[in-house]
């Protein structure tokens, strides 16, 4: 069994300060993932109130992340599993490096993003498993949602948004 505490139903912690993370892990999150609304879940290694938060974070080949930039915070992506590409944009939304992501390739499996620039992930595999570092606390108010990108809510825009960044991918 995996000791973990559900925050909700895309959020558990680990409960011990020495942590381990394995395939058990990742198949727990695959089960998850397919049951929650935005097609995400996440393992988080930190304590909510820790200078560094680390996360495995999967995500479903149906989730959407707006394109999004952090306010003074840097982000480092490592990939565990899956395909996706990693796209980059300017602040009007004209894409400025599209990276293709997977383990073990010939492609880059690791980014680090130190400035405010936006960015979204489009999975191309089933499921993509990556390890997140970033700055904590987290403060939603520092997290900048792109206003040429659809809302979340936005179902047919979404689809619009994601097959125009697929035909460029």
């Amino acid at each position: 069994m995996i000791d973990l505490i559900k925050k909700n139903n895309e959020v558990f912690y680990t409960k011990k300060n020495l942590n381990f993370i394995s395939q058990k892990h990742i198949n727990f999150l695959k089960k998850k993932v397919d049951l929650t609304k935005n097609k995400r879940a996440r393992i988080c290694l930190h304590k909510d109130s820790s200078k560094l938060h680390e996360m495995i974070i999967i995500l479903s080949k149906k989730t959407y992340i707006r394109p999004h930039k952090h306010v003074n915070k840097p982000e480092s992506l490592h990939v565990i599993e899956g395909k996706a590409d990693a796209i980059f944009f300017n602040d009007k939304g004209k894409i400025l490096k599209k990276l293709k992501m997977k383990k073990n390739n010939k492609l880059n499996f690791l980014y680090r993003l130190t400035n405010s620039t936006f960015h979204c992930l489009i999975v191309k595999s089933k499921y993509f498993v990556f390890h997140e570092s970033t700055i904590g606390p987290l403060n939603k108010k520092k997290t900048i949602y792109a206003n040429w990108s659809p809302h979340n809510d936005d179902i047919a825009g979404i689809k619009l948004f994601k097959r125009n960044l697929i035909k460029y991918c």
